[in-house]
């Protein structure tokens, strides 16, 4: 269990502020340990950074619920965009990281179903991270299907431009469904580092 700093001088180790008449909230200090733990190798803190598609930073909130595809990104940058949003919301939502191959393993593994990340509050998928595939389009436009069917969003992540030869020929006609709505694009190829305050 994380706890506060023993010296904070905001909440004197206690974990919690008074936030007006409305009640508490996390102090500043649980809110770092609790992220600089959850991070991992990938950034400290102070080196998070979370863009919209035109470099701005945003509330991490706005993105609850969105389904959404990061084309080109940074692949470091992208894993830490996706657990600042997590941390951003309190780790409260289920949710897995998975390649096309991991997908194509649960499936294969569990008789032709993957139910269990059909469940899941957010499930971001990383496409060109594993073993090519001629089969991963079609299972992954299942799931997505499935999961946009039951208004479970979904993050994809792709190095290659959807309709680009490469995409296209790994992964079919998955482009034509995630490049249209409800989907949105976010170009992030090269981002400028903001810092998060916390």
């Amino acid at each position: 269990m994380l706890k506060a700093d023993k010296g904070c001088p905001l909440c004197h180790g206690i974990g919690h502020v008074s936030n007006g008449s409305t009640g508490y909230r996390k102090c500043a200090c649980l809110v770092r340990n609790q992220a600089l733990e959850y991070l991992g190798p990938f950034f400290s803190h102070g080196d998070i950074p979370y863009l919209d598609s035109k470099g701005v930073p945003v509330d991490a909130k706005a993105l609850l619920g969105r389904n959404l595809v990061f084309v080109n990104p940074f692949m470091d940058w992208f894993k830490a965009f996706g657990k600042h949003f997590l941390v951003e919301n309190d780790l409260k939502l289920t949710h897995k990281l998975k390649t096309a191959y991991d997908i194509a393993q649960v499936y294969y593994a569990d008789q032709g179903t993957v139910q269990e990340m059909i469940q899941l509050d957010l499930l971001i998928i990383m496409l060109n991270a594993g073993p090519a595939n001629a089969s991963y389009g079609n299972l992954l436009e299942g799931l997505i299907k499935d999961r946009l069917w039951q208004d479970k969003p979904t993050w994809i992540y792709s190095r290659y431009e959807l309709y680009s030869e490469h995409f296209v020929k790994e992964y079919q006609d998955l482009g034509q469904l995630i490049g249209n709505k409800p989907f949105d694009s976010m170009k992030l190829s090269n981002p400028k580092p903001k810092v998060l305050v916390v």
